[in-house]
């Protein structure tokens, strides 16, 4: 189950997906077609069924990495704004505000292995000379 941060980037995605398919085709391709012309673009990943694509236009997933780089590509949709939204008030400035939103976008991605690598280095920084740990 998603959590409320990952849905939201999930909705945000979905629907700039389908508003820039509408700006390239005109309307929303079926799902055979975005997935003949997806797995067309992206020769070097395997080739999308018509039920992934249908997914994707449903916003019932998300593309994985690889496949989700490729697709902001070819339709032009700016992946390090998604999910961003409002930001927390009183949580500093909005350039803090913004770093802080898209650390957790990619986060979010990240698997058990590599958020304990992120972590383990957070909590390098974190104790450091000068510096305050977490509780």
């Amino acid at each position: 189950m998603l959590k409320d941060g990952e849905r939201a980037i999930q909705l945000e995605f979905h629907r700039l997906l389908l508003a820039r398919l509408k700006l390239r085709y005109g309307k929303i391709p079926s799902s055979a077609r975005l997935a003949r012309d997806f797995s067309l673009i992206a020769a070097d990943v395997a080739p999308i069924s018509h039920e992934t694509a249908r997914k994707w236009l449903r916003g019932d997933v998300m593309p994985h990495a690889r496949r989700l780089k490729i697709l902001c590509s070819w339709l032009n949709i700016d992946f390090s704004h998604l999910g961003e939204g409002e930001t927390p008030a009183g949580k500093g400035d909005a350039r803090a505000d913004q770093l802080r939103h898209r650390l957790q976008q990619m986060l979010a991605m990240l698997d058990a292995e590599a958020l304990a690598v992120v972590h383990d280095t957070a909590i390098g920084l974190l104790t450091r000379p000068g510096t305050t740990a977490p509780p």
